[in-house]
């Protein structure tokens, strides 16, 4: 007999149970899956991260079985959570699960995430030669946790024009990048010259240049218009980078940002070995950086 329920739980804490269960689902993908099969049990995973998308939905988890998950192409996070009920991709055992992208010689990511209310949980993402590991663009309200990622042609990861919520005037950051290892990220395609094979990259938060001229945005009838600041910050904390093209942890026309208890170490690789040549445009330094290590 339950001491805080002597008489049993009340009628309204069984249908409260009842409705968490029906509107917080999981789902499991496989290397050995197939996505014909209903996704909802180990032994009858989808195969893949790409087709849990068309069935995901706020609130429900995506377990990661362990395995190689081999991709030609980019693998893309776009339906969004809420503010309540945020999605979920979780490997099942830390760095258990690879993600990687095979694709060379065209500009291919890991892991790209356009949703919001998004959290990536333990994977192990590598890509080809240009692609960053995870790349995070026009998006907000993201955590990336416990992931390793190495040796892609891009930077581990990359956080690209997030977005603000119009009128959510709550403290705090919207983006958490924590306890994730980033190692041998190296870009060798230059673009005039050596540029990204850092381990994590925030870049453009405010930076005008750059939020004037999204090509690829989500809504078509918005491409080309200026993108508002991102003004709610972010907090990169915990994180190991080593041995990277780029510097371990960069932060380029970026405010509001908090760098906290990182271990950087033998990054700049690609300055090293190539020398880094001049900018292709001026930079808006950071004024709001806190960095703490």
């Amino acid at each position: 007999m339950s001491m805080r329920y002597p008489f049993g739980r009340p009628a309204a804490v069984l249908v409260l149970s009842l409705v968490l269960r029906a509107t917080a689902g999981s789902w499991y993908i496989s290397p050995g899956g197939s996505n014909t099969n209903n996704g909802l049990t180990e032994t009858t995973a989808f195969a893949d991260l790409d087709h849990v998308q068309s069935v995901v939905k706020p609130g429900d988890t995506v377990w990661v079985l362990d395995g190689e998950y081999t991709n030609l192409w980019t693998t893309y996070l776009e339906t969004s959570g809420t503010e309540d009920k945020w999605i979920v991709y979780r490997a099942k055992n830390r760095h258990g699960a690879l993600v990687r992208c095979t694709n060379t010689g065209h500009y291919q990511d890991g892991i790209e995430v356009t949703g919001s209310y998004i959290v990536v949980d333990g994977l192990r993402i590598t890509t080809s030669d240009e692609g960053h590991g995870i790349e995070i663009k026009y998006s907000h309200h993201l955590k990336v946790c416990n992931c390793e990622i190495y040796q892609c042609g891009g930077s581990g990861i990359s956080i690209w024009i997030p977005i603000s919520v119009p009128g959510d005037t709550t403290p705090g950051a919207r983006i958490v990048i924590r306890n994730n290892i980033c190692f041998a990220n190296e870009c060798t395609v230059t673009w005039s010259t050596f540029t990204d094979g850092n381990g994590i990259i925030l870049d453009c938060f405010g930076d005008e240049w750059a939020r004037n001229y999204p090509h690829d945005w989500p809504d078509a009838s918005l491409r080309g218009q200026p993108i508002p600041a991102y003004t709610h910050g972010a907090i990169v904390e915990g994180n190991i980078c080593f041995d990277n093209g780029g510097r371990g942890i960069h932060v380029l026309n970026s405010d509001n940002v908090v760098v906290r208890f990182n271990t950087l170490y033998k990054n700049l690789r690609a300055a090293i070995r190539f020398g880094f040549g001049r900018p292709r445009r001026g930079g808006l330094w950071p004024s709001s950086v806190k960095s703490h290590h």
